[in-house]
């Protein structure tokens, strides 16, 4: 069976290119690793858009609170968006991270 190879270095691309200027000279590059990985997950188990966005919504609340969170839902819809069309191109399957 053919394994799908994510490059997290596209994903963290992907959230540069829609975040808050500014972000990536707070945050170490791999910061939001283990969130990224987790929203493919969600995507590639079925998730829909608006379940993926509250994935990254509960994390980013647990992370910087309620207001901070919902004045990020712009970035959210937008990061589901782009990872989803990011996937199209793997095959159906396990996929691997690099």
């Amino acid at each position: 069976m053919e394994v799908g190879i994510v490059s997290l270095e596209k994903l963290r691309e992907l959230r540069r290119s829609i975040a808050p200027l500014g972000w990536e000279d707070v945050f170490p590059a791999d910061e939001f690793d283990s969130q990224l990985m987790g929203l493919v997950g969600r995507l590639r188990g079925g998730a829909t858009d608006l379940e993926a966005q509250a994935y990254l919504t509960r994390i980013d609340e647990e992370l910087m609170g309620p207001a901070e969170a919902a004045e990020a839902s712009e970035v959210h819809a937008q990061l589901v968006k782009s990872v989803r069309n990011y996937l199209e191109q793997f095959p159906p399957g396990r996929l691997k991270f690099r």
